[in-house]
């Protein structure tokens, strides 16, 4: 089973003798992604995320008016950006893979930390969802759903993009595994910094 974070460990990784990819070359390793990014990139209609700059949030967001996590502001993001998405997509210039009226369902990684709160953020975008285009949301294993794998490459990379940007530096880099991944236009991340 991938998961990105641990594919991406090489500073505790190459300690541990579990880990997969203990005597990979740096080579090697990207040989391997560059061959999983195609079968991302292909076999997804179009990646939504909301990133938000960690500091900023700190920063300029009153405590009274803080999430418990800024994870969760990020689920109030990807959720707007979701509606944004559904009801803008011809005029932000993309070709929306949805159907007017189709149904939009919602498959996270199966994990007890933040499901309880993204289901009561689902619960609150449901009731801005004024076109009844959110469907069912569902937890469910990456053992069982391989493309939970592949959003999981696609978060982790869309993150790396994110904080470049945040740090003021070029989001995507030529012949990258990121320009890579985002050809054809199919992420689109919403994000805010100050």
């Amino acid at each position: 089973v991938f998961h990105y974070s641990e594919f991406m460990n090489e500073e505790n990784g190459p300690k541990d003798q579990n880990w997969p990819y203990h005597e990979w070359s740096r080579g090697k390793r990207d040989r391997f992604i560059r061959e999983l990014i195609p079968i991302a990139r292909n076999n997804t209609i179009m990646g939504i995320g909301g990133l938000v700059s960690v500091r900023d949030y700190n920063a300029i967001i009153p405590d009274e008016a803080k999430y418990e996590h800024p994870y969760h502001f990020c689920f109030d993001l990807f959720f707007g950006a979701i509606q944004q998405f559904l009801r803008n997509a011809s005029n932000w210039g993309y070709e929306s893979p949805f159907a007017p009226n189709e149904k939009v369902a919602f498959f996270f990684d199966r994990q007890d930390q933040f499901k309880h709160k993204a289901l009561e953020q689902y619960s609150h975008a449901l009731t801005h969802d004024t076109d009844n285009r959110f469907g069912g949301i569902a937890f469910e294993s990456k053992e069982e759903y391989p493309q939970l794998q592949a959003a999981d490459l696609l978060v982790g990379r869309t993150r790396g993009i994110g904080r470049r940007i945040f740090q003021g530096k070029q989001p995507v880099n030529t012949n990258s595994w990121d320009e890579d991944l985002g050809a054809g236009g199919k992420i689109l991340a919403m994000h805010y910094d100050a």
